[in-house]
């Protein structure tokens, strides 16, 4: 029953979606409303940057329009992306954000085949806040403190989808280190994630961003009721330079490939896009409109109310990068295809 509500809602959710904008004013700009789509639920990363940018950036639009977000999860975000791809309007009058992870799910092959409905490169790509960087965060209570731990006992992690952070890279622990990571599956959010390692029902997430961490539970490090085990970006956070690097584990080049290409997606942090054959005017609209919120005394005042750092990459810049990631060389994107096989990795799902 609950599948076919599920489904339900869904075909309401887009034909109402679609009866809106098909009465906008369909000239290539934004009307007196436009939504910011979220792929997730309410409270965690994603959501957070949605939020705060959609209090201001309106004022950086032609004819000041009010902007309404909407939270859309489904799916790791994935029931977004193929919303984008096939019905959104193309009009301007509708943005998304969602897991950025997306952008090489298909290359990756993350996601069954059959359910992508979207090709990344056909986005149009309108900016980028920051430049997010995950750790595999462990509760102090677990025991958990250096990767060797993980190696030498089994650590019940969470997950919110297989295409998220928190999904791949348990897979790519245990199959490049040697860890023992059983993954529960299926949390609707990274908020839920939090809830769950609060209440004990994990030992931890490998995947956990540092904004999300800042925004949900300030308190786990200033309490030391979470360790930071492993930082899975390129680069290290300047707040935790004595926390490893994923990439410095690894035994041969050929692994370390396969993770550096995995982790440039978190250079990615929080991309806004719009769909496919956006019109032109509103692609330089919206992006336009991005370069002046990051100048916004306001905005940059309410980020840093809220813990969120902002580090600007523009539309053209982004799509640019979104298109060397989807370019890969075929050995590297086999080499981090292999590294996310489920292998002998044991998957429980969530349920509430």
């Amino acid at each position: 029953m609950r599948r076919k509500s599920s489904i339900a809602a869904t075909a309401v959710f887009f034909a109402m979606t679609a009866t809106a904008f098909a009465q906008s004013e369909g000239d290539g700009r934004p009307g007196k409303e436009i939504r910011i789509l979220i792929g997730s639920g309410v409270g965690g990363g994603y959501d957070a940057y949605a939020r705060v940018a959609a209090q201001f950036i309106g004022k950086h639009m032609p004819g000041n329009p009010a902007v309404v977000v909407q939270n859309v999860p489904g799916a790791g975000g994935l029931k977004l992306a193929n919303y984008m791809a096939q019905i959104a309007p193309r009009d301007g009058t509708e943005i998304a954000i969602t897991n950025r992870n997306l952008i090489a799910a298909p290359l990756l092959k993350m996601v069954e085949a059959s359910n992508v409905q979207y090709d990344s490169a056909k986005f149009v790509w309108l900016a980028n806040l920051t430049t997010d960087v995950s750790f595999f965060i462990a509760r102090t209570a677990s025991g958990i403190r250096t990767i060797e731990d993980a190696r030498n006992r089994e650590v019940i992690v969470g997950s919110t989808s297989s295409a998220d952070n928190n999904g791949m890279f348990p897979y790519i622990a245990n199959n490049l280190l040697g860890t023992k990571f059983k993954v529960v599956t299926g949390y609707p959010s990274s908020s839920a994630l939090a809830l769950a390692i609060d209440r004990g029902e994990i030992d931890g997430v490998v995947g956990f961003s540092w904004s999300s961490i800042q925004v949900q539970r300030p308190q786990w490090l200033r309490d030391h009721e979470v360790s930071l085990v492993l930082q899975l970006g390129l680069l290290p956070l300047p707040e935790a330079r004595d926390v490893p690097m994923i990439i410095d584990k690894a035994r041969n080049e050929t692994d370390r490939k396969a993770m550096e290409l995995i982790a440039t997606l978190n250079t990615l942090g929080r991309p806004f896009f719009g769909p496919p054959q956006m019109t032109p005017q509103s692609s330089k609209t919206w992006r336009d409109a991005f370069t002046e919120l990051v100048k916004d005394e306001a905005f940059l005042t309410q980020m840093q109310r809220q813990k969120l750092d902002v580090s600007f990459l523009d539309g053209e810049h982004l799509q640019e990068t979104v298109q060397h990631m989807i370019d890969v060389t075929p050995d590297v994107a086999e080499a981090a295809r292999k590294s996310l096989e489920p292998s002998s990795t044991p998957v429980q799902t969530f349920t509430k």
